[in-house]
């Protein structure tokens, strides 16, 4: 089942024999997405998240190049400390189809289990305490693969992008009060019809925010240059995100990540066409009245994005890996300033991690061993905490 010791047991009784009987069954990998599902407008859902209480990483781990050995690992580097633990507890159900890390403003963070083989839907587990104790949740559907799939609020109320495949007419969003009681709040189909929808014509749902106490959801459009970060008003839904300038009007433009900070909401996006791909960031001050947009991240032909995520001060970091080359790191603090590239990551970096202060760590994988590395002053990478997890191979086919 689980990478053990990595995820613990706190699963009720009924969950865990369901969770058993669908993990057990041996069927086609077709029915479960992979740990790296790039389906259109998709991220890899390695990442990190930052809490008051410390902060949280998820990385794949195992044999990557087969779905039912590799298990997604949860780390967490306690606040003050400068190692990271995976004695994290969590679901009993396979992790192969991925985590999807939440942390709502302070010490919250919750964390959603992808549906795997013949699991339809997706468990939830939350903390306030740095994983000391955690509560229950459930999505009676599962996850989509998209690392801001999963939104909290401070008031506790939660987004969800559900769908049994990654494309918008699938997809719905769900809201709840208590990550047990979901609603629906719209669809993927639903929102195409509105004329905001129409605008866009949406490929798929990639990510929830709240600006404050109203919910928004990215997209990947269908139509050149238009960013599709949808905010609910008092009319239904509308586009409020930016319009871009040439040479990226002519682009096809994903929603990575969202973001919702002390000054308003931010949106981390991909934007492809004839000119090549770019990374760009966009953030509002006064929910989407204007816009400020960022330097574009130039990727080479050969390079995809294997990592998004916050920096703990309000940015962005984007990992990019390519066959032409080193792996690339970067990233962007303010639309103001410029994307900061950084020195090339060590050999099978996963994800970034970022704090405490101004401090930036490389997580890298090598099947079953997590080394972490420290970006130093004069720029190069020290090797520091090294972690075998423990396995259970072949626990999932």
């Amino acid at each position: 089942m689980l990478a053990r010791p990595g995820l613990g047991w706190v699963v009720a009784g009924a969950l865990t024999i369901a969770c058993l009987a669908s993990c057990s069954s041996t069927v086609s990998t077709s029915s479960g997405a992979g740990p790296n599902d790039s389906a259109a407008g998709n991220t890899p859902l390695a990442t990190s998240v930052d809490t008051t209480e410390g902060t949280w990483a998820t990385v794949a781990m195992g044999d990557l190049d087969q779905p039912d050995n590799t298990f997604w690992q949860l780390f967490h580097r306690p606040a003050g400390a400068a190692s990271w633990t995976n004695q994290i507890q969590a679901t009993a159900v396979a992790t192969n189809g991925g985590l999807v890390l939440a942390p709502s403003p302070g010490s919250s963070v919750v964390v959603g289990v992808r549906p795997y083989d013949l699991l339809t839907f997706s468990p939830l587990i939350a903390s306030a305490d740095g994983g000391r104790t955690w509560s229950n949740g459930l999505l009676p559907s599962g996850l989509a693969s998209a690392p801001d799939a999963l939104a909290v609020n401070a008031q506790g109320r939660a987004l969800a992008i559900v769908g049994k495949d990654q494309t918008a007419p699938s997809q719905s969003v769900l809201t709840s009060e208590s990550l047990t009681s979901w609603q629906p709040l719209t669809s993927g189909t639903a929102l195409a019809a509105t004329a905001a929808g129409q605008q866009c014509l949406p490929l798929v749902l990639s990510a929830v925010a709240f600006d404050l106490a109203d919910p928004v959801i990215g997209a990947r459009c269908g139509r050149p240059g238009v960013v599709g970060i949808f905010a609910r008003g008092a009319g239904g839904w509308a586009l409020a995100g930016p319009h871009l300038a040439a040479p990226t009007s002519q682009d096809l433009v994903s929603v990575l990540a969202l973001q919702a900070t002390s000054h308003g909401l931010s949106a981390l996006l991909s934007a492809s066409g004839p000119s090549g791909s770019a990374a760009m960031v966009v953030s509002t001050a006064d929910t989407g009245q204007t816009w400020q947009v960022s330097q574009g991240l130039r990727l080479t032909p050969s390079e995809q994005v294997s990592s998004v995520g916050a920096t703990g001060s309000g940015g962005y970091f984007v990992l990019l890996s390519g066959s032409g080359g080193p792996d690339r790191a970067a990233i962007l603090n303010s639309t103001q300033s410029p994307w900061t590239e950084l020195p090339p990551p060590p050999p099978g970096t996963a994800t970034l991690a970022f704090g405490p202060g101004t401090s930036v760590e490389a997580l890298a994988v090598n099947t079953a061993t997590l080394t972490v590395w420290t970006l130093g002053s004069t720029g190069g990478w020290h090797q520091g905490q090294v972690m075998t997890v423990s396995i259970d191979y072949g626990s999932s086919s």
